[in-house]
């Protein structure tokens, strides 16, 4: 009796052990990609900050040379040579972005770039792809567009807007909202119409393909010092 009570306990203690590594292990890989998906994450802002840092030709690239940024040529496949940097303990990161190919949509002249970038972590690899896009100035703003939003809108009331009306998120429209133009919602988005709202005939309410692009607005210096005062005003207004 004793020697089958002590088997029985030693059978459970092994499965109870073996069921504490298994746990112990899957947790880890979990963690792992985690970390692998945020370094793949940190490549490709690295590598968007980099090219907006430098504003490189369509058939250049960023390099990090010897620790400096460095401009250099595109390779014969298309793409940038890989970045590697290494983050620490056991976490690193591969990126590429591609060459820059022109583009008209939206009624704007934009310069599209593909950024791949791997994140590994302890051997676990994950990989994301983004697409970024700027204006060439030609023109800056969208054409026969009255607004433009790089957000989600929600037009209501009695709104009436003589022109197209563009988002890269969805666009609501409610109430007795009207718009006589292009209605277009970011990629993947769409047009959601309420109560007695509408879009006038013959317009396109299609989302679109690729997402609005607007430029970073450069401030003067007496605008910069305003800036905080306004957003305090604007929390207070909100609250």
């Amino acid at each position: 009796m004793s020697l089958a009570v002590m088997a029985l306990t030693w059978g459970l203690a092994t499965v109870a052990l073996r069921e504490a590594l298994t746990s112990q292990t899957q947790t880890q890989r979990d963690r792992d990609v985690k970390r692998a998906l945020q370094a793949a994450d940190a490549g490709a802002e690295t590598a968007i900050y980099r090219l907006n840092l430098l504003q490189p030709l369509s058939q250049q690239c960023i390099t990090v040379t010897a620790g400096q940024l460095a401009v250099s040529v595109v390779q014969a496949d298309g793409w940038c040579a890989p970045q590697t940097e290494d983050l620490g303990d056991g976490v690193s990161y591969v990126s590429r972005a591609s060459t820059g190919v022109a583009l008209h949509v939206n009624g704007q002249a934009l310069v599209e770039r593909k950024v791949v970038s791997t994140g590994i972590a302890n051997g676990v690899r994950r990989r994301i792809l983004t697409r970024i896009t700027a204006a060439t100035g030609e023109p800056v703003f969208p054409y026969g567009y009255a607004g433009v939003s790089l957000a989600a809108l929600d037009i209501g009331n009695n709104v009436s807007i003589a022109g197209g009306l563009g988002s890269n998120g969805n666009v609501q429209l409610k109430n007795s909202a009207h718009v006589c133009g292009d209605t277009t919602p970011g990629p993947g988005k769409a047009l959601t119409i309420q109560n007695s709202a509408g879009v006038c005939a013959g317009y396109s309410t299609s989302p679109t393909t690729t997402s609005f692009n607007l430029q970073p607005v450069q401030l003067t210096k007496e605008e910069q010092k305003q800036a905080p005062a306004r957003a305090h005003a604007l929390a207070r207004a909100k609250d």
